[in-house]
């Protein structure tokens, strides 16, 4: 009798070390997720205080500072639509891609999706940034192996606009997530 007992306190010792090492792999993972999160806004930042410095050294000595970006044609401007029913009435409808449908709400983040081609949609909100005239802008686009990772910010002394453009390898569907502070 003695000898069973020791097996089921045995097997109970291993479940709880399974389980140990379940929430140890969880934590890890998403301290690994938070980290690369913090990584890539603190890329953006960088990006945006490197265009605020060369706007700043060259604005008093009649230096034109060269592009940091090439120039791309700005696409033809659809009319931003604002979606009609009060589910939809969301604070940066003027933001709202023409072809996007609403899907949630995450904090201040808005997310929308579209069938469009992410390329035309990064076009589309690079021409709203500049319409606004924020005067701080960083484009940064990516795509690997079919998957888009597209983040748009625009900046000023008063407002911050931020965009991510995501569509994964074989997916029609496009990801919007738009950002007013």
């Amino acid at each position: 009798m003695v000898w069973c007992y020791n097996s089921s306190a045995r097997k109970a010792e291993m479940n709880i070390v399974a389980i140990t090492i379940a929430v140890v792999i969880v934590i890890v993972g998403v301290v690994s997720s938070n980290l690369k999160q913090k990584e890539q806004t603190q890329q953006i930042r960088e990006t945006q205080e490197v265009t605020q410095k060369d706007e700043v050294e060259t604005s008093g000595n009649g230096i034109t500072p060269s592009p940091t970006h090439s120039p791309t044609p700005k696409p033809p401007t659809p009319t931003p639509t604002i979606p009609s029913t009060p589910q939809q009435s969301h604070p940066s409808g003027e933001l709202r891609y023409p072809n996007a449908k609403y899907i949630r709400s995450e904090g201040d983040v808005e997310v929308y999706e579209s069938q469009d081609d992410p390329d035309a949609i990064t076009q589309w909100y690079k021409g709203q940034i500049q319409n606004m005239g924020l005067g701080t802008k960083s484009f940064i686009t990516t795509k690997t192996n079919d998957n888009v990772l597209n983040k748009l910010v625009g900046a000023d002394g008063g407002r911050e606009v931020r965009i991510e453009i995501t569509r994964t390898s074989g997916s029609s569907t496009t990801e919007i997530k738009v950002s007013v502070n």
